[in-house]
């Protein structure tokens, strides 16, 4: 299981991150949980939609976007990753901004 988050402003969307700086947290909203661990195939259910059966949006959220750079997936475990122009990056939430 994973939780996917998505900015929320036009300043954090589609941009990832540089490496080790962490994600300012107030910019971000929980979409969805997919039932999948696997970076890549959640990356594939979510811009292929082929198992939707996978994918359950949050509490108070009506559609989302595919999964694109910039955007947070959340392990089970805690570990979190953003999405990259190539490949996932290890990713922290900053809970102060």
């Amino acid at each position: 299981m994973a939780v996917i988050w998505q900015a929320q402003t036009r300043e954090t969307r589609f941009e990832a991150l540089p490496l080790g700086t962490p994600a300012p947290f107030s910019h971000y909203k929980a979409v969805c949980v997919v039932d999948e661990s696997n970076l890549n195939e959640i990356f594939r259910i979510l811009n292929l939609w082929d198992e939707p059966e996978k994918v359950t949006l949050c509490p108070g959220v009506d559609g989302m976007a595919s999964l694109s750079v910039g955007d947070i997936i959340q392990q089970d475990g805690g570990a979190m990753f953003q999405v990259a122009p190539v490949d996932f990056n290890p990713i922290k939430f900053d809970y102060t901004k």
